[in-house]
């Protein structure tokens, strides 16, 4: 965040909507926060969209632990072996 900070306030260094997006997309939510505070050429309501996403993936990682716990022991069997 810092680096960001630095690199908007000493350089003319532009905002790509591209970056802006994969911030969004991360999660970055202090990035994300200080982009739309500077004016960045941001989608309406980043922070819900970030929010959204997160939550999103949250629900595919729980919904992927449970599909998978039948098979469980033997994923774990399978890592300790490669």
């Amino acid at each position: 965040m810092a680096a960001l900070k630095w690199l908007h306030e000493n350089t003319t260094h532009p905002f790509e909507r591209l970056d802006i997006e994969r911030a969004i997309g991360n999660g970055c939510h202090s990035i994300v926060e200080y982009l739309n505070e500077v004016g960045a050429p941001f989608p309406q309501y980043p922070i819900d969209i970030a929010l959204h996403m997160i939550f999103r993936c949250s629900l595919i990682s729980i919904e992927i632990e449970l599909n998978l716990a039948p098979y469980k022991q033997w994923i774990m069997q399978s890592i300790e072996v490669t």
